[in-house]
């Protein structure tokens, strides 16, 4: 995948492209499903400048209603594309879908801070969400593991205009880029990527950023002391991989002190426990630690990689569900 021979004045390389970013302000990736040349992205992407460096990548052409189609079975081809209007903001056009330009530009920018889709010229609701290229363009990007929003607006049968939605869309954006999600949107994430396994799920504590770490403890007892959840993790979308090691803990335990009640606490049973655990912690933990490196990689095989294979377990409901069920040792 890469840039075609560009004409002049209408090219630069992936390596000056990184360089037209500034790292002392946030990297907005803006793309749609309308085209390049759509008012509506224009607008947001003159917005959102006021907020951090921008950068557009969108479609050559109008790819409304593509859903979430990706393009894997020829080049992907983009050019830079001054005359769309977006004056010093850089913006490219590309021969693909509106995730194609996701995950295209997540290659240009690095990883950005926010990816912003839209503004969609009609309203996206109700069962037009599951076919939108602008939606599907806000999921790639949580896909990739990055805040993302999506934004429409209806016509009153007249002329677009634009500037409320895009003023909006800037406020939005600081918000999100202070605070993450907003609490409605990030409980309504958390349920569908729970799948409903453990029924409705209400977040009550704050939210918090942690480093991406894979770690195991030195030991798994001490005196009369057994640890449980050591590699407390959580994999998107298949499910919290700590509550996993969690119910494993507690069943290995429970089947001790069933077999050896007699001995329970003592030095010899708790040396069975860690005898029995230790295999698959560090089995968990090698998956958990190969997927971190794929999540922060930036070479484009690996960041599509992830983003396609994510795609397919949380895309399909049936087996994101299963999934989860088989990750938590739930029965049936």
């Amino acid at each position: 995948m890469g840039p075609p021979a560009p004409p002049a004045g209408e090219g630069v390389t992936l390596r000056v492209m990184s360089d037209l970013l500034p790292s002392s302000r946030p990297r907005i990736l803006v793309a749609n499903d309308d085209g390049i040349f759509s008012p509506g992205i224009k607008a947001l992407g003159l917005a959102l400048a006021e907020v951090g460096d921008v950068v557009v990548v969108a479609p050559d052409v109008e790819q409304s209603a593509v859903g979430h189609g990706i393009t894997i079975r020829r080049p992907l081809r983009f050019k830079h594309t001054a005359s769309a209007g977006f004056g010093d903001i850089p913006a490219y056009r590309v021969d693909g879908t509106p995730a194609d330009c996701v995950v295209l530009g997540v290659h240009l920018l690095g990883r950005p801070d926010l990816v912003v889709s839209g503004i969609n010229l009609g309203p996206n609701l109700g069962d037009d969400l599951t076919h939108s290229g602008t939606v599907a363009a806000a999921i790639e990007g949580l896909a990739l593991g990055l805040p993302a929003i999506a934004l429409s607006q209806r016509s009153n049968g007249g002329e677009y205009d634009f500037a409320p939605s895009a003023a909006y869309a800037a406020r939005l954006a600081r918000e999100v880029l202070a605070r993450g999600l907003p609490p409605d949107a990030f409980a309504e994430a958390v349920n569908a990527r729970s799948a409903g396994v453990m029924g409705p799920l209400v977040p009550v504590g704050p939210r918090q950023l942690w480093p991406v770490l894979t770690r195991i403890a030195d030991r798994l007892t001490a005196r009369r002391t057994a640890l449980m959840a050591e590699a407390a993790h959580v994999v998107p979308p298949i499910g919290a991989q700590g509550l996993n090691m969690s119910l494993a803990d507690l069943r290995t335990l429970m089947d001790l002190a069933r077999s050896r009640p007699e001995a329970i606490g003592s030095e010899d049973w708790l040396a069975a426990y860690a005898r029995q655990r230790e295999g698959d912690i560090r089995l968990r933990a090698a998956g958990i630690a190969l997927l971190n490196r794929a999540s922060m990689a930036g070479a484009l095989p690996l960041v599509a990689l992830r983003g396609l294979g994510l795609r397919a377990l949380h895309g399909v409901r049936p087996v994101r569900h299963g999934l989860m069920r088989l990750g938590l040792r739930a029965g049936g």
